[in-house]
């Protein structure tokens, strides 16, 4: 039999353009899977938020536009998973969602802040906070830093934004130790050579559990 190379590609370009995951605009380390996106309607905080209905990943979910002082974020939610989010110290501040506090969420991967994590809490009939969960109940991820992908493709990016990371490094320890340029022009072989040894660490690492 004779293989259809077209179709072939066609297959492989389907599966590297599959929504399959929200990954972070900056790195591409994933931080939430189609399957952990939250598509029902929750309540707000009416006075600073305006819910909207997106498609996202495929999925037809419920968005926010929520306001604090002058800033305006676009949030999706999300269940925690095990995707790459770090949580910063929890904040008194009012809640976007009642009944649940928040606290700032940033990507593993790059340190940028990415959404916030909604833990639920129990109040007294004079606000006092009577108990807070651990455990985010669900997170809020802002839209703008997100990009819908394949999990092949936020792998590869992943991958190649390391490796530019790591070239770049080698660039300015090689300008930093050349003091000659034949001494630089020795350097080049090691140089390159480590290179090749990022990319092959590159690409042998995985970003996600």
């Amino acid at each position: 039999m004779f293989r259809d190379d077209d179709s072939l590609s066609s297959r492989e370009d389907d599966v590297l353009d599959a929504e399959e995951l929200l990954a972070c605009a900056n790195c591409f380390v994933p931080l939430a899977l189609k399957e952990e996106l939250i598509e029902e309607k929750s309540e707000s905080c009416k006075e600073v938020v305006y819910p909207y209905e997106l498609t996202v990943c495929d999925l037809d979910c419920w968005c926010y536009s929520a306001t604090h002082g002058q800033d305006r974020h676009d949030i999706i939610r999300a269940r925690p998973g095990q995707c790459a989010i770090k949580l910063l110290p929890s904040s008194s501040d009012v809640s976007w969602f009642p009944g649940y506090a928040w606290r700032i969420a940033n990507c593993k991967g790059c340190d940028q802040h990415i959404g916030w994590g909604f833990f639920a809490q129990k109040c007294s009939c004079d606000g006092y906070v009577l108990e807070r969960e651990t455990v985010p109940a669900f997170m809020g991820l802002i839209l703008t830093r997100l990009r819908p992908c394949s999990a092949a493709r936020a792998k590869e990016k992943s991958q190649l934004r390391q490796l530019q990371c790591a070239t770049h490094f080698e660039s300015i320890f090689y300008h930093a130790e050349g003091n000659h340029p034949l001494q630089r022009l020795g350097q080049l072989g090691s140089l390159q050579q480590r290179r090749l040894d990022a990319y092959e660490e590159a690409m042998d690492s995985v970003f996600w559990t």
